[in-house]
């Protein structure tokens, strides 16, 4: 597939109405994929001579998005220097070198970038997709602080995570770490690099035993709660919490 859309690109007859479509096309593909060879070729194209200037801009404020889905941070920086886009955050330096594709990355007390590497625990844990942004998610996090005895638990035995698109929405992720420090959201390096997590919807919940076997999957937080399959969620990684703690009234933001 890649000599094929090289082929595209390199030939002298490619129009500008073609290059349109293979662009957007690419664009979706690495939405989807975060594959550098796609993203290689968007950045060809972005740059490619056939590109009306009018579209073109467009099409930079894209790149910059992929770029920054891509963790290239750097590259991303560089693009809207030389091309003056309207960014809507400074981003920051990447100072560490990423060499494990499950690395995590969060904001230290200096609000410096930090990498770290994930370690299964050898306990039942649960791990929290989540979305600083995303109204249910908003909700699910709202609900546990008024439940005292699991939100204590939520500290001990999950690692919250989110995936930073082609925005790291830092002042939404540091907001949440200072208000929650023992709940700090972790930004995934590469979704791929976490085969367990079959899903990336926000918010979702990932329940596993002690072995590291995924029990189960909890999609989601309604208005009304999911309370009893929480609970049930967590008896079957061998959690057991108090019936009666579970079943207060949701907090309705």
């Amino acid at each position: 597939m890649s000599t094929f859309i090289e082929q595209q690109i390199n030939s002298p007859g490619l129009s500008s109405t073609h290059a349109n479509i293979l662009f957007l096309l690419l664009s979706d593909l690495h939405f989807y994929t975060n594959n550098l060879a796609v993203l290689q070729h968007l950045i060809r194209l972005a740059h490619h001579p056939v590109i009306e200037s009018n579209q073109q801009r467009q099409y930079l404020h894209i790149l910059y998005q992929r770029l920054v889905a891509a963790w290239m941070l750097t590259e991303a920086t560089a693009l809207a220097e030389q091309h003056t886009l309207d960014v809507i955050e400074a981003l920051p330096a990447m100072n560490e070198e990423i060499n494990n594709f499950k690395s995590l990355l969060f904001f230290d007390d200096n609000n410096q970038l930090r990498l770290k590497t994930w370690h299964r625990p050898e306990q039942p844990h649960v791990i929290v997709v989540t979305n600083p942004q995303c109204n249910p998610s908003r909700r699910f996090l709202s609900w546990l602080q008024h439940e005292p005895r699991l939100y204590s638990l939520f500290e001990q035995q999950s690692i919250w995570l989110t995936s930073q698109g082609g925005y790291l929405q830092q002042q939404a992720i540091k907001t949440h770490n200072q208000n929650h420090p023992q709940l700090i959201l972790n930004y995934v390096y590469s979704e791929s690099a976490w085969p367990e997590i079959p899903l990336w919807d926000t918010p979702t919940l990932y329940f596993f035993n002690a072995e590291g076997k995924l029990r189960y999957q909890l999609i989601g937080w309604p208005t009304e709660g999911r309370i009893k399959e929480l609970e049930t969620a967590l008896k079957l990684i061998d959690i057991s919490i108090n019936k009666t703690e579970l079943e207060k009234e949701v907090a309705v933001n």
